[in-house]
């Protein structure tokens, strides 16, 4: 007994030390994952705060139990140089940098033997770009307008904005140098900042240089009450058109053409226009349209529908031999079906049609006005309308000459 005893006590003992040892070993085992993780921490809120075109701001989440922190930059994410050493506040800045261009950077918190403790992932800044900014209007409809520029080195980001820095209104944003701006009131201009910037992955635009621009919506189509002929001299060949109510724009066009549609002339002009050495002798269909410069080219509105105009070089009235009517001949008007004939005893009103004369003719003799009989001491006056085809169509000149005769 004593013996056995004995053994039994010995394989106890060893038995005791093998768990004593694993216990040993656990605990080890616990206290190096407690400290792996405790180097392992993480610096979160991570973010940039400010720019310009030569440094960068940012901040992160305060780490417990340490207010040493270390900033490392790099250009490539791979290479990394200390930037700012041992910072005592979760925010800093960054200067030196080159504008328009993109970075990364990381923050590692020490305690006070200059342990790491933790380390944030790496983020993506950006700086500003710099340099002369020459925008332009590149296009217009009658609720947008795009502004465009040759851009910046480094930007990859551009904005359209209504005032200037923190009173502005974003109007539109583009990864392009062309940004178009819509919902806009057609025929209105406005001066707007064009932006070139600096986007990063995170969503952090960083705004560099700006240009401001006058930009321009197109109007809409006018009607033919809007524009047509105000003055007219037919004996020395000049005519007067005008437009009204037209709103912003550059110019406004003007296009002749014969009732065919072969267009004759395309006149660039204003509110008004003096053409000359043109109507007289031809039958025209005429029409109008807005423009906005862009660049080196326009934006052009819809074309109107057309108006009509058609006048004879001449025309003479003349009492008869026997002063008992009046012959009327007018010159060829090339286009021209027909000319109807009209009469009254007053220069500006009481017109009555006589009769419709064939464009070959050209000639009529009046003996009566208003179905009364030409009578002496009294001035008659006659208009000439020339009128043309357009399939089925009728086309009247919305002018016309008027001659007058007096019987003694």
């Amino acid at each position: 007994m004593p013996e056995t005893a004995g053994k039994n006590e010995g394989l106890l003992m060893k038995m005791w030390k093998k768990v004593l040892a694993a216990s040993a070993l656990a605990l080890c085992l616990i206290s190096v994952s407690k400290a792996d993780s405790k180097a392992a921490g993480l610096i979160s809120g991570v973010a940039q705060t400010d720019d310009s075109s030569s440094s960068v701001g940012i901040s992160w989440n305060a780490y417990l139990g340490t207010d040493n922190y270390v900033v490392s930059i790099s250009n490539d994410a791979v290479n990394w140089v200390v930037a700012d050493n041992y910072n005592y506040s979760p925010k800093t800045s960054l200067y030196g940098l080159s504008a328009g261009s993109t970075y990364y950077v990381k923050v590692a918190a020490y305690n006070d033997d200059k342990a790491l403790l933790a380390e944030s992932a790496p983020l993506e800044v950006v700086t500003a770009p710099s340099g002369s900014l020459n925008a332009f209007q590149s296009g217009a409809t009658t609720s947008s307008v795009s502004v465009a520029s040759t851009g910046l080195p480094g930007a990859n980001y551009y904005i359209l904005a209504k005032g200037y820095s923190s009173n502005s209104v974003i109007l539109a944003q583009s990864n392009t140098p062309v940004v178009t701006a819509g919902n806009l009131s057609a025929a209105t201009s406005e001066y707007l900042y064009y932006y070139a910037a600096k986007k990063a992955s995170t969503g952090y635009v960083a705004v560099g240089s700006n240009s401001y621009i006058r930009t321009t919506t197109l109007s809409g189509k006018l009607s033919t009450k809007q524009f047509g002929i105000t003055t007219l001299y037919p004996s020395i060949n000049v005519y007067y058109f005008a437009t009204a109510a037209l709103g912003d724009n550059d110019g406004i066009q003007y296009q002749f053409a014969t009732t065919s549609g072969k267009v004759k002339k395309t006149v660039d002009g204003g509110s008004s226009l003096r053409i000359a050495d043109f109507i007289n002798g031809t039958f025209y269909k005429f029409r109008v349209r807005t423009y906005v410069n862009c660049g080196a080219t326009r934006a052009y509105s819809a074309w109107s529908s057309y108006k009509y105009v058609g006048m004879s070089k001449s025309i003479k009235a003349t009492l008869s031999k026997n002063k008992k009517g009046i012959r009327l001949n007018w010159s060829k008007v090339s286009g021209a079906k027909s000319f109807a004939v009209y009469s009254s005893t007053k220069e500006k009103s009481g017109y009555k049609k006589i009769k419709n004369v064939s464009a070959k003719k050209r000639s009529i003799t009046v003996t009566k006005v208003n179905k009364k009989k030409i009578k002496k001491n009294h001035k008659y006056y006659f208009k000439v309308v020339a009128l043309s085809k357009s399939g089925k169509k009728t086309l009247k000149s919305s002018v016309y000459y008027i001659d007058g005769v007096s019987v003694y």
